[in-house]
């Protein structure tokens, strides 16, 4: 997934103007996720070689398709999910 410490504050503001709430909101259960999602999509997909990408692409996109754009390139969900069983077993 992002590393959220990566993002510019311009790309924060960016996601927080598109979403209509504060970045924080990603780490709340409750919150909204699909225009969070499509935003941070949307960031992304500029910053790694798509400099046209719109809104209205990011709005488009599916889950699984968003889900690839934040992927850390040659990462798969399994090996994500690998890492994350690794770091709670030693805690």
């Amino acid at each position: 997934m992002v590393d959220l410490d990566a993002l510019t504050t311009g790309d924060i503001a960016q996601i927080e103007d598109l979403s209509g709430q504060s970045i924080t909101a990603l780490s709340d259960r409750e919150s909204p996720k699909g225009l969070a999602l499509a935003a941070i999509a949307m960031v992304i997909a500029r910053r790694n070689g798509k400099p046209d990408f719109t809104w209205e692409q990011a709005l488009a996109l599916s889950v699984v398709e968003a889900n690839a754009i934040l992927e850390p390139a040659g990462e798969s969900a399994d090996e994500r999910k690998d890492e994350r069983s690794a770091e709670s077993a030693t805690v």
